[in-house]
């Protein structure tokens, strides 16, 4: 298994390699991956981050609801010469509109590959084998990425034919809560969320395909929604019955009753203008939801205060995350020699934090 930033990395050098292969390269040159993972993890979310990031038209298409004939082209009666004809399917682009969309090329993005009939999975083996079907290929750029729900989920997956499996390269992705916080902060996603699930990170993901909702990164992105409705109405009741029926009844009754905490938290701007003397929270779930809203309100003006607070922290851990959260939100701050004092008198801190605090 390995996390999102792992295999975005090694699909992203695959996509490079692809891209400056000459015209009539052998298809063993092309390598496809095909993205396993459990429902909501970021399969799509990573061929969206891949496509914007290489300048790459993105195709996406649902294979489970996908007849074999649409992926591999009608065959329709010729008049003229009384043979059949295969028709190009309607997702294959053309060079030239390739180039009048301004891309420089095209990921070509089959999802749910393992849910779909072993005839339409034939049908995607033979455009990864030949990057077409018959006479209608692909443009030469065109990077062909598959995914899947893992087949261990149950989750009604079909097992591919082992000439698809010889053609793909299977990388199974681990929902991480620190992929998805990394990318919940530079997306100046919702504090709670961000305080919550590094409060309590086992109820990030709590796959079951036996239950009406679970926790996932995608559930937790549709939370953040809830919540935004719940700030401009104060519906309890709405509150209550989106999040559990979003987040499932376990995770979601967690969070409810964390809820609570955030708005019970000491003020935080007396607590930055304080740093060296404030008293520090001893409930966990009350401290992770300061230290997140001290992350939010550091600035050049009070960071000396914020690193005093920082410091007097027993956990190094803990200080780890307020400076993550710092640094993600306001990247300007690295430079501040307050931080890099904070750094000298936490030993560890310095590993913990490589490649965002520059030497």
């Amino acid at each position: 298994m390995a996390n999102f930033k792992t295999i975005y990395n090694n699909c992203s050098y695959l996509i490079e390699h692809q891209m400056a292969l000459p015209i009539g390269v052998t298809n063993e040159k092309k390598l496809t991956p095909c993205i396993i993972g459990s429902l909501g993890e970021g399969k799509s979310a990573l061929a969206i981050l891949l496509a914007k990031n290489n300048n790459l038209w993105l195709i996406h298409i649902h294979l489970a609801d996908r007849d074999p004939t649409e992926v591999g082209g009608w065959l329709l009666p010729n008049k003229t010469t009384g043979k059949m004809e295969r028709y190009m399917p309607d997702f294959f682009p053309t060079e030239e509109e390739v180039k009048a969309k301004g891309y420089d090329g095209v990921l070509l993005f089959f999802d749910e590959v393992f849910k779909s009939p072993k005839a339409t999975q034939n049908v995607v083996a033979q455009i990864v084998n030949e990057n077409g079907i018959g006479v209608h290929k692909l443009p030469h750029k065109t990077f062909v990425m598959l995914a899947s729900n893992r087949m261990t989920d149950k989750s009604n997956e079909i097992s591919p034919p082992t000439h698809l499996k010889g053609r793909i390269a299977m990388m199974e992705l681990e929902p991480s809560h620190k992929d998805f916080l990394e990318h919940h902060r530079l997306e100046q996603g919702d504090q709670r969320i961000d305080a919550y699930l590094n409060y309590r990170p086992e109820n990030h993901s709590k796959f079951d395909r036996d239950a009406d909702a679970c926790a996932n990164s995608r559930n937790w992105k549709r939370a953040e929604t809830v919540l935004e409705i719940y700030d401009q109405n104060k519906d309890e009741m709405f509150l209550t019955t989106m999040i559990i029926s979003i987040l499932g009844k376990s995770v979601g009754a967690d969070f409810l009753q964390w809820l609570p905490l955030w708005n019970t938290c000491p003020n935080v701007d007396e607590m930055i203008a304080n740093g060296g003397t404030c008293e520090i929270p001893e409930d966990d779930g009350i401290l992770y939801a300061v230290l997140s809203a001290m992350s939010v309100k550091a600035t050049d003006n009070n960071i000396v205060n914020v690193c005093k607070f920082l410091d007097r922290l027993k956990s190094q851990e803990l200080i780890a995350y307020a400076l993550k959260n710092i640094l993600t939100r306001t990247p300007t701050l690295r430079h501040s020699k307050h931080l890099r004092n904070l750094l000298g008198s936490q030993s560890k801190l310095a590993e913990i934090l490589m490649g965002l605090i520059p030497k």
